[in-house]
């Protein structure tokens, strides 16, 4: 494929949406992990807002653009693709789709662990935790094989890392 071509590819066909797996979510109280839900979870890019960027971003971006030619401008529209969307894990209620148990922003220095076959584990930014149990290994494998398109696209700085126990 033409390297052109590449960085001109729209996001969300390097970054398809995964299909809603069936998922239960923890959050860690102290020493206790409580059941938020049952629902459906999903790897998505939400497009970021215009009214959540500040003005003087826009105006220095706008600057910006001034400066550059037309050949560097085309250079980094999928930067700038990038950078108007973020990834999310979106769990929505099994029986009202209408209503979001987890919305998490995937981001920063994140490391997500996948214990076992079934689990995703993580602390957000604010350092609270959460862990997606999945029905089904193939829902967890989904959802990890996203964290690494992010990753390679979007957010370099976060991990996943696999956590077995040989003892088990």
């Amino acid at each position: 494929m033409d390297k052109d071509m590449d960085i001109d590819m729209d996001i969300d066909m390097v970054i398809p949406p995964t299909q809603a797996k069936r998922v239960k979510v923890y959050t860690l109280e102290g020493d206790k992990w409580i059941d938020r839900g049952t629902g459906l979870c999903s790897g998505e890019l939400i497009p970021i807002e215009k009214t959540e960027q500040s003005s003087s971003s826009q105006q220095r971006q706008q600057r910006q653009n001034k400066n550059q030619n037309q050949n560097q401008s085309q250079n980094h529209e999928g930067d700038d693709q990038r950078s108007r969307q973020k990834p999310h894990f979106i769990v929505r209620e099994e029986d009202n789709e209408s209503e979001i148990i987890l919305n998490a922003i995937i981001e920063g220095t994140t490391q997500y662990q996948r214990q076992q076959d079934t689990l995703i584990v993580w602390s957000d930014n604010e350092g609270n935790d959460y862990a997606l149990s999945f029905q089904e290994p193939e829902g967890c494998l989904e959802l990890c094989e996203f964290l690494i398109k992010v990753q390679h696209s979007i957010e370099p700085n976060i991990s996943l890392v696999a956590v077995f126990c040989r003892i088990c």
